[in-house]
């Protein structure tokens, strides 16, 4: 269940922001943690995802010192590490390596993340919670309420970020704050890209949520996206919630602290409906963003 806290400061905002790096002065107060946050979708499953790993600059750049000596060790032409591809092993150069090598770098990877990320969290889209939401937002359309929309990589990564503040309050990480990273590099999902481009319309959202900048880049142009990759696949082909953890998300919960909340019908619901007009209206007026109106359909005579 997410605590009314994380729904509060989290689900109830909705953005709307050119696709470009944001900053605050404040960055000069603060100790500044980023966020490398990527996507992923399983269909067999039917699970969105978006997950996020934290840590330190400093951690970060240690992390992908290692990280390129791993994956130039394995294979020379081997500079961008996607899970998908890895586990499939449909592709160069996985299909071509024995059993050893290729348990071998996942291995060393897991350990290198453990050695250097201070946190994990995730949102992720049950099959029943895409459907609620698909059939409310038709609900709420027809009737004229405001709704949360269709876009399950929006409600994944509002999640997140809503976790990620509600643990820097849980620590007393009073004087840090978020400087996101979003992957961009999936053109076949402009429904990801889409929920990216509107974030950080509002100062308040971003100061109650901890952000002090926010940008998109592809996993080539920024490497550390390749960690939160592995989680986000981890988190939709198991279900963490019900216990079912393979042996590399157990081996990055055995050392990191990881949140994910699945959300499924009745949560879904229940987040639909503390979003009534009256909220739409405080939010629009508290944290100046634009809400799309419903507009009431009628049939034609």
């Amino acid at each position: 269940m997410i605590p009314d806290s994380v729904m509060h400061s989290s689900l109830h905002k909705r953005w709307l922001v050119g696709q470009k790096e944001m900053f605050s002065p404040l960055a000069i107060r603060t100790t500044v943690m980023d966020a490398y946050v990527d996507r992923s979708w399983y269909g067999k499953r039917g699970l969105y995802a978006v997950a996020a790993f934290l840590a330190c600059a400093n951690d970060w750049t240690r992390l992908l010192l290692s990280w390129r000596r791993l994956l130039n060790e394995a294979d020379a032409n081997l500079d961008v590490f996607h899970m998908t591809d890895f586990m499939s092993r449909k592709r160069r150069p996985y299909n071509e390596w024995g059993e050893e090598k290729w348990k071998r770098l996942l291995r060393d990877l897991v350990r290198t993340i453990n050695e250097n990320v201070d946190y994990g969290c995730a949102g992720v889209l049950l099959p029943s919670g895409y459907q609620a939401m698909l059939e409310l937002h038709k609900a709420r359309t027809r009737e004229g309420k405001p709704s949360l929309g269709t876009n399950p990589y929006a409600i994944c990564a509002d999640t997140c970020i809503g976790l990620a503040a509600k643990r820097f309050d849980t620590v007393g990480w009073n004087n840090r704050r978020i400087a996101y990273c979003f992957e961009s590099g999936d053109q076949g999902l402009p429904e990801f890209q889409a929920s990216v481009s509107r974030i950080l319309a509002s100062e308040k959202y971003r100061d109650e949520n901890k952000i002090i900048a926010a940008t998109a880049v592809p996993k080539r142009e920024a490497p550390a996206l390749q960690t939160s990759d592995i989680l986000a696949y981890e988190l939709t082909h198991g279900r963490a919630d019900r216990g079912e953890m393979g042996e590399t998300l157990s081996a990055l919960a055995a050392r990191i602290p990881i949140e994910p909340i699945y959300i499924d019908d009745n949560l879904m619901a229940e987040i639909v409906e503390k979003y009534t007009p009256e909220v739409a209206r405080q939010i629009t007026r508290e944290y100046r963003l634009r809400i799309r109106r419903q507009k009431k359909r009628t049939r034609r005579k």
